[in-house]
């Protein structure tokens, strides 16, 4: 497998919680020296994906409707989001004063949690709350907090990954469990594709899937949105929550053509080029080969015939034309 540490390189340039901090310009450098010459789309055989060939189109869909459940999913969380600095009105402020002095005000508001630490030091100086039982009290109104905020925060990452619309490639058109899970076990097809010979659009939108054992935490970027207001936010955080996977699924050797939150309202078909060469499964029926090859003869797209190696456990692929 290839040396993939340029990726913690290009995953840096997207990872800020300032968009004035973006750096998609160097994201695209480091893209565009690690870019496979040529990636491919495994097919089975069906009316979408021979319509797909002869259109020079890809089929961009929701990861929801992928075979990993886990697929696009982020994780946030609620505590976090309301933890962190934050400045009151000097309105909330001079009513404090009535309770804390300037120092207890400032530690609170310089505390990870300040209006639970506000909370927890006005009842520590309430004489009728025992202060065994303070702590408890601010763990049960967290609680409270957390039980109302989480859901409406999983909803809306759960909106933006139903936004994401995703096609994926891998880097490698010989690799026996591709063809098996994704070309119907040998019988469909595998569109290969030059990197050189694609539009620069679609190029652009060529991102690296990245292999984590944790789920892509989404916490900060809508932290930093409340506190530094919608203006700096990274509104393309998305796209980095679509990349991550588990390590289970690195075999793929995935890259995704990713069209972030927003773009398309719906799945759906979508010009990507044509392919550069085709190459037909190694089980796949006559009649499904006579289709594909007229296909292919039309538009003139060479045709590759994969077969099993007589020594090897691996995929041989012979020129037909």
């Amino acid at each position: 497998m290839a040396n993939r540490d340029w990726i913690k390189d290009f995953v840096a340039c997207y990872d800020v919680t300032d968009s004035a901090d973006l750096a998609i310009g160097r994201a695209r450098i480091i893209k565009a020296a690690n870019l496979p010459k040529r990636l491919y789309k495994f097919r089975g055989v069906s009316d979408y994906s021979l319509d797909n060939l002869k259109a020079g189109t890809v089929w961009m869909c929701s990861p929801l409707k992928f075979n990993d459940p886990y697929d696009c999913a982020a994780t946030i969380s609620a505590r976090q989001i309301t933890g962190g600095t934050i400045e009151l009105p000097e309105a909330i402020l001079s009513r404090l004063r009535g309770s804390l002095n300037d120092l207890e005000i400032a530690e609170a508001l310089a505390s990870n949690n300040p209006i639970f630490r506000i909370v927890e030091l006005v009842l520590l100086k309430d004489t009728s709350v025992p202060r065994e039982k303070v702590p408890g009290m601010v763990e049960a109104l967290l609680g409270a907090q957390e039980h109302v905020l989480q859901p409406l925060l999983d909803r809306n990452i759960a909106s933006v990954r139903e936004g994401i619309k995703v096609c994926s490639f891998c880097e490698d058109h010989e690799t026996i469990l591709m063809w098996s899970h994704y070309a119907s076990n040998h019988t469909g097809f595998c569109m290969e594709y030059k990197i050189p010979q694609l539009e620069e659009h679609v190029i652009r939108m060529l991102y690296p899937v990245i292999y984590d054992r944790a789920r892509f935490d989404v916490t900060r970027f809508h932290k930093a949105a409340i506190q530094n207001g919608l203006d700096a936010f990274n509104n393309v955080y998305s796209v980095l929550q679509a990349l991550y996977k588990a390590p289970e699924w690195a075999y793929e050797r995935e890259w995704r053509f990713v069209l972030n939150f927003g773009i398309l309202d719906s799945d759906q078909n979508v010009s990507f080029g044509n392919p550069s060469r085709v190459y037909l499964g190694a089980q796949m029926p006559t009649e499904y080969k006579k289709e594909a090859s007229e296909i292919c003869k039309q538009k003139g797209i060479p045709l590759s015939q994969m077969q099993l190696s007589k020594t090897e456990y691996r995929m041989v692929a012979e020129p037909l034309s």
